[in-house]
């Protein structure tokens, strides 16, 4: 795992036992859609930059928070605000 189930816990500020496995899983989620944006494992990053750790909380959060699809202020948000900022300089661009 990128960040542990504490440290996510920690910036959601959940002080209690009772999610840890729901988080793993949103935790497990987010690294992997960061893995198909930037088309590499975080795995492959040594050590894993600050900004994919930071990207994985947000978006972690973010599926924790909207367990179904949201909309704001009229408009669809498919992942949180400024994930994308984070994980775009560490996409790997593949030519045909």
């Amino acid at each position: 795992m990128i960040i542990t189930v504490d440290d996510l816990k920690a910036h959601l500020r959940i002080e209690n036992d009772l999610e840890d496995g729901v988080l793993s899983a949103k935790i497990d989620a987010a690294s992997s859609y960061i893995e198909q944006y930037i088309g590499k494992e975080l795995s492959s990053f040594d050590p894993v930059p600050a900004a994919i750790k930071e990207a994985v909380r947000l978006l972690a959060g973010h599926y924790y928070a909207h367990r179904e699809a949201t909309l704001t202020d009229g408009r669809a948000n498919p992942i949180a605000y400024g994930v994308v900022d984070l994980i775009e300089p560490f996409r790997v661009w593949k030519f045909a």
